[in-house]
């Protein structure tokens, strides 16, 4: 669940250039959130009851591959006369191998008291137990991740009249991006519940959940028109971020008629559902260029200059001009939201490594004082692009389409989803396309990334446009903050 692995994976890229609005981290629970109201859905009285409430998150720095989170959740149901207060600590442990974090997460300590129509339910050490594992695999431009959990609690019943035993199984996976984050939950949850009243008689009943759920949120780049007429710009773009948390369960309890437990079952569904609030997360400098106006690029090239992918102080962008090498670097590395150091660039030859010797470019044809060194260094330490020769990455270079296209799926990490053996691209000139850019190119096909032109050509080995890749990067957001979302979520619920 985005649970713990998400804000792990926030910690992961908290260093990149942007990150998304995350979805609120809920922990194991039964619930979703906006990140101001939470709710969740509680079984053990044998009737679903929905608590809404608040619940307060917070965290230890990272260290010593360690970190303890801690969860507290104030709850209440005005028709049962219900409250319900847990605190949850949790203890992870993370170590790195290659590009994967491996990570454990166990139970530091628990106590839950709940009051629902009169009844209390009290959890207690040691009543209960957990644990979760989960791997985040790391690229350039994503991380993905996949999580597996065991949860177990056993609460007393008005303290000495018997219990009741919740126990859930559960898995997650989902991504998370400079522009978007999104993941998929399954959890089944059993209950068995054993009371003596002091009243006498005896109340003893099984019952069974299953949750789906799916959260997700996303950045998209909107453009806000001027009213004005006599202002300096038209309209301004800014980045927007909104999301969304849903959870639908179905269950099989016992059926109760005026409060007296009767042979037959209830089936019924289910669903928790909150929007996050739209906000506006970044503005973005304004992108008007005197060569753009009417042009069928111009749209995706605005957003591009928003973001300040390309440079220069021109009234013209040149939209037929070709990419340079060094310009890609720095297009990807911004819209991807690499990492990126800036402690190396234009600043001097006195910038110095912890060694305290002055830097080194790893290419003889960049210098660390070029102001797109550390986009080169970037998606060269990150294995985005390579040079054309060991010390060489020819920055003045063209950038032809197959290249462009190779790239950006190695940053979203999907280059396996191509067949394995002998195969052809759908593409009418499949046969120009250079052996090493085939899996990518056909993957970029499947995913939506590229289509071919009027004559279903690929063109591989086309140098591209200033204006083909804005076109291009533009697509990239969309499918970082659109597409991907609608893999993971419409698989669990129709929106």
């Amino acid at each position: 669940m985005k649970r713990l692995l998400m804000a792990f994976a926030v910690f992961l890229l908290s260093t990149m250039a942007c990150t998304a609005a995350f979805a609120a981290d809920v922990g194991y629970e039964s619930g979703v959130s906006d990140g101001v109201q939470y709710k969740e859905m509680v079984y053990i009285t044998g009737e679903p009851i929905e608590f809404q409430g608040t619940l307060r998150v917070s965290s230890t720095p990272p260290r010593n591959n360690s970190q303890r989170i801690t969860y507290t959740y104030t709850l209440a149901n005005s028709q049962h006369k219900a409250t319900l207060r847990r605190t949850v600590t949790l203890n992870v442990q993370f170590k790195s191998t290659g590009n994967q974090v491996l990570s454990t997460v166990s139970m530091a300590n628990m106590s839950e008291n709940a009051t629902i129509d009169g009844v209390s339910y009290s959890l207690r050490s040691p009543n209960y137990s957990f644990s979760a594992s989960s791997v985040t695999d790391e690229r350039p431009a994503i991380s993905y991740f996949a999580s597996n959990w065991v949860y177990k609690k056993v609460y007393d019943i008005n303290r000495t009249e018997g219990n009741v035993t919740v126990e859930m199984t559960g898995k997650s996976s989902g991504y998370s991006s400079a522009w978007g984050t999104s993941e998929e939950r399954k959890v089944n949850i059993s209950i068995s519940y054993n009371r003596m009243p002091k009243n006498g008689g005896s109340v003893r009943w099984q019952g069974s959940v299953y949750e789906e759920g799916g959260n997700s949120s996303a950045k998209s780049i909107v453009y806000t028109k001027n009213d004005p007429q006599y202002i300096s710009f038209k309209g301004n773009y800014v980045v927007k971020s909104q999301g969304q948390d849903v959870l639908q369960y179905t269950y099989n309890l016992p059926r109760w008629n005026n409060g007296v437990l009767s042979s037959e079952r209830v089936e019924k569904s289910g669903m928790l559902a909150v929007n996050m609030t739209p906000e506006i997360t970044q503005p973005l400098a304004v992108g008007e260029k005197r060569d753009i106006k009417g042009h069928w690029a111009e749209d995706s090239i605005k957003k591009i200059l928003a973001l300040g992918v390309f440079q220069g102080s021109s009234d013209y962008f040149g939209p037929a001009l070709p990419v340079k090498r060094a310009d890609f670097a720095r297009a990807i590395a911004i819209v991807a939201g690499i990492k990126i150091d800036d402690s190396t660039g234009s600043m001097s030859i006195s910038v110095r490594n912890r060694s305290n010797t002055p830097e080194v470019s790893p290419f003889l044809d960049v210098s660390v004082n070029n102001s797109d060194y550390k986009y080169i260094k970037a998606v060269a330490s990150s294995g985005l692009m390579e040079g054309t020769s060991p010390n060489t990455f020819s920055p003045s270079q063209s950038l032809t389409r197959e290249q462009a296209i190779t790239i950006a799926i190695r940053a979203l990490g999907l280059e396996s989803l191509a067949p394995a053996g002998q195969y052809h691209t759908p593409f009418a000139d499949d046969f120009k396309i250079s052996p090493w850019a085939r899996d990518c190119v056909y993957v970029a096909h499947l995913v939506g990334l590229i289509q071919g032109d009027e004559y279903n050509r690929v063109n591989p080995q086309q140098v591209m446009t200033r204006a083909e890749v804005s076109v291009f990067l533009d697509r990239f957001i969309q499918f970082l903050s659109d597409d991907m979302v609608k893999d993971y979520v419409n698989r669990v619920l129709n929106f």
